[in-house]
């Protein structure tokens, strides 16, 4: 439901373009859909479910890492401009 959500968010903020997108794309029928879908048989997963969560995270571990690269350079930095 989020990436539904999200796709249709930064799509939608293009003018004209992401008007378009929405009468096509219909994010909130599909979460209804998703959710009519998961109340049914509330146990059922599926592929793209784990898709989703090895995805984000995935984007967690590369958050982590960034901002940890990011403080080494500027430690780096900053030790290198005091000597």
């Amino acid at each position: 439901m989020l990436t539904n959500s999200a796709i249709d968010l930064s799509i939608g903020v293009i003018p004209f373009i992401g008007d378009i997108f929405d009468l096509w794309f219909k994010a909130n029928t599909r979460n209804m859909n998703l959710m009519k879908r998961r109340l049914t048989d509330p146990t059922a997963s599926t592929r793209d479910d784990w898709l989703v969560v090895g995805g984000l995270a995935l984007a967690v571990i590369g958050t982590i890492v960034l901002v940890a690269w990011f403080i080494a350079r500027l430690v780096g930095a900053v030790l290198g401009a005091l000597s």
